[in-house]
């Protein structure tokens, strides 16, 4: 129970939290795009995203990706201990 517990945590808080202080502010992949002369900016969850001849300005430490499949892990591993627990006599 305590390593579900602590993989959510570890996925939602202390990654978050590093991003922050390593000075991201977004989770996000951060990027410019100029055309004509304006240069737009966006942000999308992974780098395959990005248009083409857009630059990347800005990305995260952990990727969100990488997050979410901590904090799934660490619901699985809730999940087979619910089961554990309830077949265990």
């Amino acid at each position: 129970m305590y390593g579900g517990g602590g993989l959510v945590t570890l996925g939602i808080v202390v990654m978050g939290l590093i991003n922050v202080l390593v000075g991201y502010e977004s989770p996000l992949y951060v990027y410019e795009l100029t055309s004509g002369g304006e240069t737009t900016t966006g942000q999308v969850v992974a780098p395959a995203l990005v248009p083409e001849g857009a630059t990347v300005v800005a990305s995260p430490l952990f990727g969100p990706t990488l997050r979410a499949y901590v904090v799934a892990l660490g619901l699985i591993v809730f999940g087979l201990y619910g089961v554990y627990r309830l077949f265990d006599g």
